[in-house]
């Protein structure tokens, strides 16, 4: 897992490609996404969308803000705010993600999930 505290000042942007074939878990899912307005958080469901809880994957925060993740591991409750700062890598790996609730600090922050 890549941390925010591995990659050099310098850099102004991290860019990050997937690109995995179908697994004996079945078809990956993808969002690409904006919280235009901080306090209503994007909403993802994504044991609907995959047809199972996802086991593996990770969450990008391309910024330009902080994000403040709600994740659901039994589909009903969800944690309180993880934080992901500007550019840091969440590894889902493990994990039994139901659903996500995604907010930001900033308008306009981008993120990307992953997720299989």
């Amino acid at each position: 897992m890549i941390r925010a505290k591995d990659i050099p000042d310098y850099y102004s942007f991290v860019y990050v490609t997937f690109s995995f074939p179908p697994s004996e878990l079945g078809n990956p899912i993808y969002y690409e996404a904006e919280v235009v307005s901080p306090g209503s958080p994007n909403q993802h469901d994504v044991a609907a969308d995959l047809g199972r809880p996802a086991g593996q994957g990770c969450i990008v925060n391309d910024g330009p803000g902080d994000l403040l993740l709600d994740i659901s591991y039994d589909g009903e409750t969800f944690t309180e705010n993880v934080r992901l700062k500007n550019y840091e890598i969440l590894d889902l790996t493990g994990l039994r993600v139901y659903k996500l609730r995604v907010d930001a600090t900033r308008a306009g922050t981008k993120y990307r999930v992953l997720a299989i």
